[in-house]
């Protein structure tokens, strides 16, 4: 399974080459029956999947070189009556360079910019698309051979199957983070910066190993980008742009995988970029290039004598190192919930999350974890998104859930609605959004400041 060459079968709805490594893979989308699959086919000849990555991994290990292993598999294949050409060294490294140093055959699936999800364990490999909703990944199980000896040849089999992936791929996700993944520590949420996707892995003994990957956007989200996407109106991106730019505290609350993250990645993006923003995580999910900023993680504690660092903490210190906004990317414990309230409702601005399907469910969760919460949100702007899957008839009987983000309301404080001058604000920022809905970073970042420059 380090190699992905299934046969696809159904209709095809559409296709893209992407290229990792030196291989190049097909990706094709197909409506199967009544559902969607994914095809990933890499380009390459059919005995390359006989050659066995995890072998070359032990011969390297023992420190023996890897060259005399490729010629010991040419002359193995050409003995079983294939003919390895010129490139078959060449592929080979790529093909064993992607399994033991990436993600193998899933490698080209975590560079889809259609893929949001993807949902990895036991028994198979499904994703998240934007257009097609959950999709089965296709991966054929394959056979491998070992030449262990020279003279004479003896050539051994084995099958990689699926277990083989997910486990591997657990293993690459901790060489490359630096994170152990053990029975003291079976929870373990990363972030792999190089293919900017979000690992959620659990293992035994809390449940059969499951992997969860989120795959971050190639270019950062922005409020001209979610209008533009349907997510929310212009009028809408315009206030909540003002409402920033004036420090008003905004927390954004919403579902599981209603974009709140998203949505406070884009706000930020629109606030002055010489202004100085502390960003505070867990996982590093949130990018504003071009902006002043400082990138603060929380330390969860596994071991003896490394103390926790709360995000409560990077707060207080963000406070410290003087940020003009403390931008969270969630809040979940008493501690942070009161330790963010406390910075924004000091003159700092700030931008958080928070979990909670509705405004009176925020509210009774609040109530649990800081005293008179009413009271505080008379200061604080509070964004609250919807979560919807649409039905949506892709031809030939194929019919799949598509899911839907929006803003449902925008509770505003009593202040804001009394300043004078914000109606024509807000009719100049809505001019903007409306020319910045296919413009580049750059672009945007200059007429952001072009504002500023003539306010």
């Amino acid at each position: 399974m380090h190699v992905s060459i299934v046969k696809p079968i159904g209709n095809a709805l559409s296709s893209k080459t992407i290229t990792n490594l030196g291989i190049r893979t097909l990706i094709e989308y197909r409506s199967v029956g009544d559902v969607v699959q994914v095809f990933p086919m890499d380009q390459v000849p059919g005995y390359i999947t006989l050659v066995d990555p995890t072998f070359f991994e032990e011969w390297v290990k023992l420190g023996k070189n890897p060259a005399k292993l490729i010629k010991r598999y040419k002359s193995a294949l050409t003995r079983l009556g294939h003919r390895p050409d010129e490139k078959f060294d060449s592929l080979v490294k790529a093909v064993v360079d992607r399994w033991i140093n990436a993600y193998g055959p899933l490698t080209p699936i975590l560079m889809d910019e259609g893929v949001t999800d993807v949902y990895i364990d036991l028994s198979g490999v499904r994703v998240n698309h934007r257009d097609y909703g959950l999709c089965v990944v296709r991966l054929s199980e394959v056979r491998v051979i070992r030449p262990v000896r020279l003279l004479p040849m003896r050539l051994t089999e084995a099958n990689l199957t699926i277990r083989d992936l997910v486990n591997h791929i657990a293993v690459n996700v901790a060489r490359r983070t630096r994170t152990p993944i053990t029975a003291y520590m079976p929870l373990v949420s990363v972030t792999d910066p190089e293919y900017k996707v979000r690992f959620t892995i659990s293992t035994e003994p809390v449940s059969r190993i499951s992997i969860h990957v989120r795959i971050l956007p190639s270019r950062p989200w922005t409020l001209p980008l979610l209008v533009k996407q349907g997510m929310l109106t212009i009028n809408q991106a315009a206030l909540l742009w003002r409402l920033a730019e004036d420090k008003v505290p905004i927390l954004i609350i919403g579902p599981m995988g209603s974009g709140k993250t998203s949505l406070a990645n884009a706000i930020a993006m629109m606030v002055k970029p010489h202004a100085m923003k502390v960003l505070i995580m867990d996982v590093d999910e949130m990018n504003l290039p071009g902006h002043l900023v400082v990138k603060l993680f929380e330390r969860k504690s596994f071991g003896l004598g490394v103390r926790p660092i709360t995000k409560g903490e990077l707060i207080a210190h963000a406070l410290r190192m003087g940020a003009d906004y403390v931008i969270v990317n969630e809040v979940r414990e008493p501690e942070e919930v009161k330790a963010w309230l406390n910075a924004v409702t000091t003159g700092h601005g700030g931008i958080t999350t928070f979990h909670a399907e509705d405004y009176q469910q925020m509210i009774r969760r609040l109530s649990v974890l800081t005293p008179n919460p009413e009271d505080i949100l008379r200061d604080i702007a509070v964004v609250v998104l919807g979560l919807d899957y649409v039905p949506t008839d892709l031809g030939n009987g194929v019919r799949v859930l598509r899911r839907f983000r929006y803003v449902k309301d925008i509770v505003v404080p009593s202040s804001v609605n009394d300043q004078p001058d914000i109606r024509n604000d807000l009719h100049i920022r809505r001019s903007i959004i409306g020319e910045l809905m296919d413009a580049p970073i750059d672009q945007l970042l200059a007429s952001i400041s072009k504002l500023h420059t003539h306010a």
